[in-house]
């Protein structure tokens, strides 16, 4: 009779799930120990384990269950009050409490994957070796990837050295490829290990890479004719041969030291030329760095733990070797376990309490013993292991670089790339309080780097903009630049104005204060459709109404300038736009003192009108060109509307993603601003 294990870390549930499944043709063992469960999961007579899922806490003790109990299935009983995202984290199918029909189902579908030797031919896997093979080699990216394997697993044995070896055959059309070390080897019990799935000498020691027991698998997807594994403790020896269906025998040999596994594999000879070519590449790729010297076809291919550059530093411990260096050359961290690739160019997130990201500025060789990853070995999970460690490796990069970069960040002698990345990274510095492990000495003295740009070129310190916001409360910038008459109206009064600071500056380190952006594009003060004698309304609907298709350009003569247009042979140009898509407003521009002024853009940020197809038109009431207008008014309001209308028309040109002098030229000469939400 079949059996199952209902694990129950309440002690509650499963009892009656165990009595409503009584229908079914097995019989049931109610535990809430986990090590009862462990214990008794590899009786012959156990074919599945119901685990009783209650809350989240069980959602972490189900998934370890699982992967410790590999060899039996472990289906999940949900408690219904939790949610999709919760259960959606377990590792195997899970079914609600409720739904005991699908419960039975499921544990009648179940069959348990036991770990057989056949005796009959040798030896034999117990499933599809076809199947089997696909299935596993899809985890990887390439079929060559088996020899990183390889080349692990001799690792993990202590070699004192790893060669790899290759041989063409002309006649039979074969090619030999060996992988040879002189490492402990396996005696008869460990080859019995060796032969199945999932099962491995490595699990509990967490120096080894390779703890699944699926490498030897990985060899037999480039379909070899003939897989011979020699090995030994040095007492004793044998040989595993395998058949390309992965079934095969045992052969007792000469004692012998070490391992050595051989691949027979059809190819024409110029196959074999580019297979050994990308050998070479991934055998270097992916185990460069490990500490046993590796030999492919008699040259070496062990690279120094290392990295080129300048301001690299080390930090070398039990289980951990890092090497990092500002990224200029080389971006995003390697990770890697033993000297073997897991993952390469990883880029760091920074934590939701960081502001900015620190660790973006750096790159550089990580090599750990906590990494743990799937099965394919191309990254590295993300567990509470891997942010622990950034997180200790970000305040090692605080503490080492901030000397350095105080150092040598005003020298002469720092190029502008270095100085860059050093102005970003004392900008986390400061928005980030130092990280917590930087004396309140350093950060004042970070604080008096001149990290900011002003307009004028001159740099500028936190601490001189602070002491400035502190008397105005308010921030200036631009992005686009400011004409020297706008700009010596900040200068005079000792106002800075930053040259395009960036989120970090505006929002992290001088968060505190109203900022205002003076680009063009952007308009802050009231405006109004009607302001004195002006109503700009009927500007608007002149616009719409009468300039349709053409517009003759002889009304030009006598307004604020020439019409610059192109004119066709009628004496007329084309409508540049459409005047629908125009509100048009009136506005005194005024100074920083409050008055008003006919040129000088000060504004800042758009009137929260939120995103429009709109532009929207202001003209500056005290400009000349419109006192010249208001004079014309008082004699002739329709003339003067309609001056002002063809001046609209040839400052067509400033309705567009165009550049800050042009729209200031516009200002200068009829006094016209536009801001386009386009």
């Amino acid at each position: 009779m079949k059996k199952t294990i209902i694990y129950d870390p309440k002690n509650g549930t499963g009892k009656v799930l165990a009595q409503a499944l009584t229908f079914l043709d097995r019989s049931f063992l109610v535990t809430e120990s986990v090590d009862e469960v462990m214990q008794t999961a590899d009786e012959e007579t156990i074919d599945s384990i119901l685990m009783v899922v209650d809350d989240k806490d069980d959602i972490h003790t189900g998934n370890q269950l699982s992967k410790k109990c590999f060899d039996t299935p472990v289906l999940f009983a949900t408690n219904p009050k939790l949610g999709n995202d919760l259960t959606s984290r377990l590792n195997g199918e899970h079914y609600s409490t409720l739904r005991l029909p699908l419960i039975a189902l499921g544990l009648a579908k179940q069959l348990p994957i036991k770990k057989i030797l056949e005796k009959d031919y040798g030896f034999a896997f117990e499933a599809d070796p076809q199947g089997l093979t696909r299935v596993l080699m899809d985890q990887f990216s390439q079929p060559l990837l088996c020899f990183r394997e390889l080349v692990q697993n001799s690792a993990d044995a202590e070699a004192s050295r790893i060669d790899i070896n290759t041989h063409y055959d002309t006649e039979k059309e074969l090619l030999s490829v060996s992988v040879n070390d002189d490492g402990c080897g396996m005696n008869l019990d460990q080859i019995m290990i060796y032969l199945t799935l999932f099962d491995s000498t490595k699990d509990t020691n967490i120096k080894k890479i390779g703890q699944m027991g699926a490498g030897k698998v990985f060899a037999h997807a480039l379909g070899p004719e003939l897989t011979v594994v020699e090995t030994g403790d040095g007492q004793e020896g044998h040989k595993v041969i395998f058949n390309p269906d992965l079934s095969g025998r045992i052969v007792t040999s000469e004692p012998y030291q070490g391992t050595d596994v051989q691949l027979l594999l059809p190819m024409k000879r110029y196959k074999a030329r580019a297979f050994n070519k990308e050998l070479d590449t991934i055998v270097r790729k992916w185990c460069q760095y490990i500490e046993t010297p590796l030999m492919v076809n008699g040259e070496k291919v062990n690279k120094p733990f290392e990295l080129p550059g300048k301001y690299v530093i080390n930090l070398k411990e039990e289980g951990l070797n890092a090497v990092i260096s500002p990224s200029i050359n080389f971006h995003g961290f390697g990770l890697y376990k033993g000297g073997i690739l897991l993952e390469n160019q990883a880029f760091i997130d920074s934590n939701r309490y960081e502001k900015g990201n620190i660790m973006g500025s750096f790159s550089g060789l990580i090599d750990a013993n906590i990494f743990d990853f799937p099965i394919s070995r191309n990254g590295v999970v993300c567990n509470d292991d891997y942010n622990s460690l950034f997180k200790r490796l970000k305040k090692v990069i605080v503490q080492e670089y901030t000397p350095l970069f105080l150092r040598d960040y005003q020298k002469k002698s720092t190029s502008l790339v270095h100085k860059n990345m050093m102005t970003d990274y004392f900008h986390c510095v400061i928005a980030n309080h130092g990280y917590s492990c930087l004396e309140e000495k350093t950060l004042e003295e970070i604080n008096q780097l001149p990290l900011i740009e002003n307009v004028d070129g001159k740099m500028l310190s936190v601490s001189e903009v602070r002491g400035h916001l502190q008397q105005s409360n308010c921030l200036y910038y631009t992005n686009n630049g400011l004409s020297s008459q706008e700009l010596a109206s900040f200068l005079d009064k000792g106002i800075p104005v930053l040259k395009s600071p960036g989120h970090m500056v505006l929002y992290n380190i001088l968060g505190n204060y109203n900022n205002q952006c003076l680009d063009s594009k952007y308009y802050r003060g009231s405006t109004s459709r009607a302001i004195g004698v002006f109503n700009f309304d009927s500007i608007g609907s002149l616009l719409r109404k009468g300039f349709v298709q053409k517009v003759s350009s002889n009304f030009f003569s006598g307004s604020g300038g020439g019409s610059g247009m192109t004119t066709n042979q009628d004496g007329t140009f084309d409508n540049p736009f459409d005047f629908n898509r125009l509100q048009i407003y009136g506005a005194e521009f005024k100074d920083l003192d409050g008055n008003p002024n006919e040129n000088v853009l000060l504004d800042s940020h758009s009137e929260g009108m939120g995103y429009s197809r709109l532009h929207k038109v202001i003209f500056n009431v005290h400009h000349p060109f419109m006192k010249k207008m208001e004079t014309l008014y008082h004699r002739n309001e329709t003339y003067a509307q309609y001056l002002i209308a063809c001046e609209l028309v040839q400052s067509e040109k400033v309705f567009g993603n165009v550049s800050h002098k042009l729209r200031e030229h516009e200002m200068s000469r009829i006094g016209l601003k536009v801001l386009d939400y386009d």
